[in-house]
């Protein structure tokens, strides 16, 4: 686990239904539920039932429940998180532990066992509210003990839920994932999130191969500005890594975004070239960056707005080694060009016309 700034990496903010993966492993970790162990059933209450419809009412992910119904903790876990019903998190949260307060004081102790000091308990357990918040540090730990629990790994992983809404087993039908990438290229969960305050959230986990071992790569997207923004994003983060090479300070290929919080990235293999010309010479000259250094790597903000934009101006026979050629623009920020110096241009070739090759004599130091 790397971060390239820590004053990024440890921000609060809101992450939305992100927050039920706490919510889970709260649960999870108070009553003991397990692959073996689905937990006691819950019976649906009329005030459960009334929560439901509320939710249905503030256009909320929901799931239907009738007074009367009854599941299993374990199979109210899943439909949180697979289709992250925001009634279904907080009917956990008060079920589980009797009442909120106690769940907040359990998922405050849990958080402080596994020294999560950047995540803060809100008002609700669905993230629906924005008090609930997290860092980028905290959520992909949070995403690693989510994997290591083989429960909430296999929750995590389910495409749909056959959820039975009434008493009797009535009222059934299957609920799809809210996670789009789940089950292509990798992609193996964790959880999904959007609302006004937040953006797109996504706290993802890919499966590669690396040495016939399984490797899971962990990330977080915040603040993203839609709900298709966050999957291909976290597509190009996942495309980006390259573990045959990773190492102490690498592992992360070249891409680049224009808006969103990726942390400190390359952009360019060679940051200080940024174009090349051929002269009429027969020759190849360079356009390199005043000061490559300003501009080799980023950290990618919430105040970065617009990505990279370019201007190179043509050759003309008064172009000089040295000359300043063109910009390079950065979120409203110039980088001047320059032509590479010392750069010598090739000999005209014997099939040239002879008035190339006294053009090309006569040009000398300058560029043709």
């Amino acid at each position: 686990t790397r971060y390239a700034n820590s004053a990024v990496a440890n921000t609060q903010r809101p992450i939305a239904s992100i927050a039920k993966i706490i919510t889970a492993l709260a649960v999870v970790d108070h009553l003991k539920i397990s692959s073996n162990n689905p937990g006691e059933t819950v019976t649906i209450t009329g005030a459960d039932e009334n929560d439901w419809k509320q939710a249905v009412t503030q256009n909320e992910t929901n799931l239907p429940v009738y007074a009367g119904a009854s599941f299993t903790y374990a199979q109210l876990v899943h439909g949180m998180l697979v289709v992250s019903a925001n009634n279904i998190a907080n009917l956990l949260a008060a079920h589980a532990f009797g009442a909120f307060t106690n769940y907040e004081h359990a998922a405050a102790e849990y958080l402080k066992r596994h020294n999560l000091d950047s995540t803060t308990i809100g008002s609700d357990a669905s993230g629906f509210d924005s008090s609930t918040t997290s860092s980028l540090q905290n959520l992909v730990e949070l995403g690693k003990l989510t994997l290591e629990n083989d429960f909430l790994k296999d929750a995590v992983a389910q495409n749909s839920v056959q959820w039975c809404a009434g008493s009797g087993q009535t009222k059934c039908a299957a609920h799809n994932s809210t996670d789009a990438l789940l089950g292509s290229g990798g992609f193996v969960g964790i959880k999904t999130g959007f609302t006004d305050d937040a953006g797109g959230c996504f706290l993802f986990a890919a499966k590669r191969q690396l040495a016939n071992t399984d490797v899971y790569l962990i990330g977080v997207v915040l603040g993203s500005p839609s709900v298709s923004a966050r999957f291909s994003i976290a597509k190009n983060i996942v495309d980006s890594v390259d573990l045959q090479n990773s190492g102490e300070n690498t592992g992360f290929s070249n891409f680049a975004t224009s808006s969103w919080e990726l942390g400190k990235v390359e952009l360019l293999s060679n940051m200080s070239v940024v174009a090349k010309y051929n002269t009429i010479c027969n020759g190849e000259v360079d356009a390199i960056l005043e000061k490559p250094e300003d501009f080799s790597s980023f950290v990618w903000s919430d105040e970065v707005k617009v990505g990279v934009t370019y201007h190179f101006d043509a050759l003309t026979r008064n172009t000089k080694f040295g000359d300043r050629i063109g910009t390079v623009s950065f979120n409203n920020k110039d980088f001047p060009v320059r032509v590479r110096t010392g750069v010598p241009q090739k000999d005209v070739k014997d099939t040239q016309p002879w008035w190339l090759k006294l053009r090309c004599m006569i040009s000398g130091g300058s560029l043709s």
